[in-house]
């Protein structure tokens, strides 16, 4: 679906400490072998461990962002919709965290705080929701969107149909607004496939044998939203700067993603998934603040983000970018496992 009047007004990440693969306890070293991963976020400090007060971290750097581009007093968001993965024995306030998520950040009752659930594309469909809906509103109307994960020590999810994925600790937040910001989100689209959804235990056999054909159907799935939202702005893959997607194991993104769609690995940002670990439905929304955080953007620019969600659900936004704010470098995630690194300027292409 085409949007003209809907913007990303205010975005933020936080994230655990970056710990290095080779600093893990031995079996987590052994798990994590062979996956491509340097280092992990792992949220181990006592006032920021848990998936409701990473949530409200990088609620506040949005807020922060909000103000960079929009002087006046700040517009408290009427709908707050967050998303949530977490360990339940750390965080048994899982099941109630938007209305928690909210009530951190100090921000009075708008029309509502809704829990998304819990998959790694609730964020960007939530976007696409929440976008869908400021379409239909006159007005100064805010939608907050949260999400965070909150796996320690890291988990490594090795389903058999499924990419293996090394789960870090880290939260996102954006806000949408009719009013300019950041970015004008130019198109969004989501496809459902719950026929695909993977099963917990492990599969049978004969399952087995057909995961070449389902990922050939999940792949197509997320080509269908991809081409949704190009056609619907009028554009194609070249005029894209950067593609965002989940942070799985390089070597099955560039076999089952990028190869069969035809996206260049240079517009992806490999090197922030090496770093960081998969952050759930964040994974997209942390890497956008680490490029508007470094001037890695430039109004003008088109980025694709992408999202899947165990193969089932699927979504793509497609945001032009119209401001940088010098600001943003104070809110950089961190980019090395030594020591945060909030300045100066980094190309994530590899």
């Amino acid at each position: 679906m085409r949007h003209d009047t809907v913007h990303i007004i205010g975005i933020g990440a936080a994230l655990g400490d970056l710990t290095a693969v080779q600093e893990l306890p031995t079996h987590e070293r052994y798990r994590l072998a062979g996956s491509g991963y340097d280092s992990i976020a792992i949220a181990n400090t006592p006032d920021n461990n848990t998936a409701i007060e990473l949530a409200a971290e990088a609620g506040h750097h949005a807020l922060a962002a909000y103000t960079m581009t929009n002087p006046g007093p700040l517009l408290v968001p009427g709908l707050h919709l967050h998303a949530s993965l977490t360990d339940p024995a750390r965080d048994r306030r899982a099941e109630t965290s938007a209305a928690a998520v909210r009530a951190h950040l100090g921000l009075a009752s708008g029309f509502g705080d809704v829990d998304l659930g819990s998959t790694s594309n609730t964020l960007l469909a939530g976007i696409d929701l929440g976008t869908a809906m400021l379409d239909r509103t006159t007005g100064d109307n805010t939608i907050m969107l949260t999400g965070a994960t909150c796996y320690t020590p890291a988990l490594v999810d090795n389903q058999p149909l499924e990419p293996r994925a090394a789960y870090g600790d880290g939260a996102s937040a954006i806000l949408l607004g009719n009013t300019p910001g950041l970015a004008r989100i130019r198109a969004t689209h989501s496809r459902s496939a719950p026929e695909l959804r993977t099963r917990r235990s492990p599969p049978p056999p004969q399952s087995r044998q057909n995961s070449r054909s389902r990922r050939e159907r999940a792949v197509h799935g997320i080509r269908t939203v991809l081409e949704h939202v190009l056609d619907d702005a009028g554009i194609t893959q070249r005029d894209l700067q950067w593609v965002l997607t989940p942070h799985y194991e390089e070597t099955w993104m560039r076999r089952n993603l990028f190869t069969p769609l035809g996206i260049p690995p240079s517009l992806a940002t490999h090197a922030c998934a090496q770093r960081w670990g998969h952050l759930g439905p964040n994974d997209p929304l942390v890497v956008l603040t680490h490029l508007y955080a470094r001037s890695l953007v430039e109004p003008g620019d088109l980025i694709l983000l992408l999202g899947a969600s165990i193969a089932s659900t699927c979504s793509a936004v497609l945001l032009e970018i119209t401001d940088v704010p010098a600001g943003m470098r104070q809110h950089a995630p961190p980019t090395t496992a030594e020591q945060p690194n909030t300045t100066g300027k980094e190309d994530t292409h590899e």
